[in-house]
């Protein structure tokens, strides 16, 4: 199966159901696709475009989290990827882990919800 037709496309390794819901509806809003992984190794898989950005939730049972980035970030097509992490901001460990493996940005869930349609528009900053 080839992902990523003609829109901008996100990965996203989210298994909450309410962040999905709310990462695919603003994705949607501004003509990007999301296609949400279900394990780390999916992330190699054949792109039609290369996304544009990785968002982790930092805390997802089905994927190895740390794994998933230290591969992206390993590989010479994938490294260029900017990775967004998220997770609660009592978490210093796992943030401080999440970027020693190579992840951008790693924020709270309340500033990910609240600037959600700017990172999806390329504002990692």
């Amino acid at each position: 199966m080839m992902i990523g037709g003609k829109k901008r496309l996100i990965l996203a390794a989210v298994s909450d159901f309410l962040f999905s819901t709310r990462i695919h509806e603003v994705a949607r809003q501004i003509g990007m696709e999301v296609y949400f992984l279900r394990k780390a190794n999916e992330v190699f898989k054949e792109f039609t475009v290369k996304p544009e950005l990785i968002i982790v939730d930092l805390n997802n049972p089905a994927v190895d989290t740390l794994e998933l980035i230290t591969k992206t970030k390993r590989d010479p097509v994938l490294s260029s990827i900017p990775i967004l992490g998220y997770l609660s901001h009592v978490q210093v460990q796992l943030k401080q882990k999440a970027e020693q493996a190579g992840c951008n940005l790693v924020v709270p869930l309340a500033v990910f919800a609240e600037r959600l349609k700017r990172f999806l528009e390329g504002g990692l900053v």
